[in-house]
């Protein structure tokens, strides 16, 4: 939204409009002005999506998602949502950049800093309980370690066991490379859902297999990648594959809930 529709907006109409977007303020406290037709822009994005059966997620947001947009993607057909992204802040929620030196102790590793920690879990204390008023803690999933290197593995474990500690109840969800699903990894127990690109998924049935009877969820996901020969949702590939990847490579692997993310990536 800030690129395309916001890059010009004055920052007192952009900071009433993100304050929406954190939940901190309703509708009726956008004015008339450019943080309302923001809020229109949104609107009509969120109903596009939901026209063509897509709920939409944020997995980069770094605060949690409104309480009305979660009920309305799950009152879509859902069966999850995304609370937010376990990292950050690396942008706001809706693509500004803003400062992050004080979040990471070693971006190498993803090690993060107290001050980093205390940054999301200042967000999750006062987000959760609102989860458990409204009955829909065991909807929500938290993503996070986004395509984790093996190299940002020691951060990500050090991260996993103090959120897990401290929420035990919340179930945690990335895509890092781990393709052993934390049985080599000491993440076995940290983590509830992994996603692989699609090809790790059907390359690797047995390390699926047995991800799953340890009690573990195991979806896939599509974006920039994979290329032939695998199916993907390219306007250059044939149609007929997002009925591969939607419905009949779910059923014959047996992926009860795909997680399909396809993203468009730039400069990443």
């Amino acid at each position: 939204m800030y690129r395309p529709y916001g890059a010009n907006v004055p920052d007192k109409e952009w900071q009433k409009y993100m304050a929406y977007c954190r939940g901190e303020i309703e509708v009726s406290d956008l004015g008339d002005g450019e943080a309302r037709r923001l809020y229109e822009l949104r609107s009509k994005f969120r109903r596009m999506s939901f026209d063509h059966r897509i709920a939409p997620q944020a997995l980069y947001s770094y605060f949690p998602v409104r309480i009305d947009d979660a009920k309305e993607v799950l009152a879509s057909g859902a069966t999850s949502f995304v609370i937010m992204n376990m990292n950050g802040p690396i942008n706001d929620l809706m693509g500004r950049d803003v400062d992050a030196s004080g979040y990471w102790e070693d971006e190498a590793t993803a090690m993060v800093s107290d001050e980093g920690k205390k940054l999301v879990f200042d967000r999750l204390d006062k987000y959760l309980p609102l989860l458990e008023k409204e009955g829909l803690m065991d909807k929500a999933v938290l993503y996070g370690c986004d395509e984790y290197p093996t190299k940002r593995f020691p951060g990500m474990l050090d991260l996993l066991r103090d959120i897990r500690g401290r929420y035990p109840k919340l179930r945690l969800s990335t895509t890092a490379f781990d393709h052993s699903y934390g049985r080599d990894t000491g993440m076995a127990d940290l983590m509830d859902i992994w996603i692989p690109l699609l090809p790790k998924h059907e390359l690797n049935p047995g390390s699926v297999a047995e991800a799953i009877a340890r009690g573990k969820k195991v979806w896939y996901y599509t974006c920039i990648l994979p290329n032939r020969p695998w199916p993907n949702l390219f306007i250059e590939y044939p149609a007929a594959e997002n009925r591969l990847i939607t419905g009949f490579m779910p059923f014959k692997y047996g992926v009860r809930l795909p997680l399909l993310l396809h993203r468009i990536v730039t400069g990443k």
